[in-house]
């Protein structure tokens, strides 16, 4: 497996997918030009990310965002490039959720080659 450095790709999908915004002055990178800080804000939370490092093993993480418009949003991520995990439903408990999934990025982890 080689080493793959996501954050500027998973950006871009953020961007895309949920009108993230990058805050200006938070990207600091390692010396290997890896990532090791970067903010974005999707609507009024900050979300902080970073590439992992070469030592650290595979991390699959899910990323769980309230947003104004359930359905724009999930059609905004399938139009970014994302591909549905579970359709958008309105659960028991009052929440409308859907889940996508972006293959392109994986999320401090490692890229089979």
């Amino acid at each position: 497996m080689d080493h793959y450095k996501p954050c500027a790709d998973l950006i871009t999908f953020l961007e895309k997918a949920f009108d993230a915004q990058e805050t200006v002055g938070t990207r600091f990178y390692n010396a290997d030009g890896s990532i090791a800080h970067v903010e974005v804000r999707i609507g009024d939370s900050v979300v902080m990310l970073f590439d992992s490092k070469e030592t650290w093993p595979p991390t699959p993480a899910f990323l769980r965002i309230y947003v104004e418009v359930a359905e724009a949003t999930y059609r905004r991520a399938l139009e970014a490039g994302a591909t549905p995990v579970t359709d958008l439903a309105k659960h028991f408990f009052g929440d409308q959720i859907g889940r996508v999934r972006d293959l392109r990025v994986t999320c401090g982890g490692y890229k089979a080659t």
